[in-house]
């Protein structure tokens, strides 16, 4: 059954007072509001004065919406604090280069190997290193290259080796002269002091005046995966010279926590005298929940020695990382 609601003709007003079955009375002017036939034989709603609770509560609501909105707008155009601070690289010494005739593969190169020394209280990102060539007042050519490591701590030291330019590589009189210096901008990285990472299993080849490393991890514990790493190798003579430089990353990316993954390292080498002792440090990042960005973890006391030389294989022995592990 239908509810039909009266109006004062008069005011419009719905606050009517019946009289009898044919009049209702306005209260807010008094007129005399008559009903029809049709309608008293059907029930009549007054109606009540209109709600402003709802309209209330959706206008609020436009409103905070618009204040996100424009909060959101203000975050997504304001500058970005960057996560790496830009800081003073008179913290970074940077040693003499000296010539290296450097052997990767079958080919001969040769290359300028400076070690960089972090002499500051924070910990950096690989410095960045550049070597400029002179004949003269005349600047020929530059070149230049990151060292040996994701992180410096303070007190280490890495090696960084560049590429002497061809046009200039065996020809002294070509380059009277070289620089050294910073190449970029030197920045210090948020670090924590977390779990030390050494290889569970590892296995240092040479073969045919070639370096490699076979090596298995295992991902620290915790709840958090290690979503990337990468291990920094030197090789030394019974004299400290360096033998040869390796570099190495996690073969699989987001490692569960006791979960292994492997390692397979390449190296340059510089010398020919046999290796007695390596050294190697590996530096790794743990994922966080978004949006946070990867946790880099790079302990004090992270930088690992191991006595022992490398073992000959011959030239048709394999040369898989997986196969030199499953001996």
């Amino acid at each position: 059954m239908t509810l039909q609601a009266l109006y004062c003709d008069a005011c419009g007003s719905r606050d009517l007072v019946r009289v009898d079955d044919e009049r209702y009375r306005c209260s807010h002017c008094g007129a005399s509001v008559l009903v029809a036939a049709e309608q008293r034989a059907s029930p009549v709603a007054h109606a009540a004065p209109p709600s402003l609770r709802g309209p209330l509560f959706g206008v609020a609501g436009l409103l905070m919406a618009a204040v996100f909105a424009v909060v959101l707008w203000q975050v997504s155009v304001s500058p970005r604090t960057p996560r790496n601070e830009v800081i003073n690289a008179s913290t970074i010494e940077l040693s003499a280069a000296a010539p290296v005739q450097a052997l990767q593969g079958e080919k001969a190169r040769e290359k300028l190997l400076v070690m960089v020394t972090n002499r500051g209280t924070r910990v950096v990102i690989a410095p960045h290193v550049a070597a400029n060539f002179y004949g003269g007042s005349t600047k020929l050519e530059s070149r230049s290259a990151y060292a040996q490591t994701s992180v410096l701590r303070p007190g280490e030291s890495a090696p960084v080796l560049i590429e002497v330019p061809p046009a200039i590589a065996g020809r002294p009189g070509k380059a009277q002269r070289h620089e050294i210096a910073l190449a970029s901008p030197l920045r210090a990285v948020a670090t924590t002091d977390g779990q030390v990472l050494k290889f569970s299993d590892a296995r240092l080849v040479e073969r045919d005046m070639q370096f490699k490393l076979a090596a298995r991890i295992q991902a620290p514990s915790g709840r958090s995966p290690m979503q990337r790493c990468r291990v920094s190798i030197v090789l030394f003579d019974r004299y400290d010279g360096i033998v040869a430089l390796g570099d190495g990353r996690c073969n699989a990316r987001d490692v569960a926590p006791g979960e292994s993954t492997l390692i397979d390292a390449s190296f340059v080498r510089l010398g020919t005298l046999p290796v007695v002792r390596w050294r190697y440090h590996i530096d790794y990042e743990l994922a966080q929940p978004a949006p946070s960005p990867a946790l880099t973890v790079a302990p004090t006391n992270r930088q690992q020695t191991v006595v022992g030389s490398a073992e000959a294989l011959g030239s048709n022995t394999t040369w898989d990382a997986a196969d030199l592990l499953r001996r």
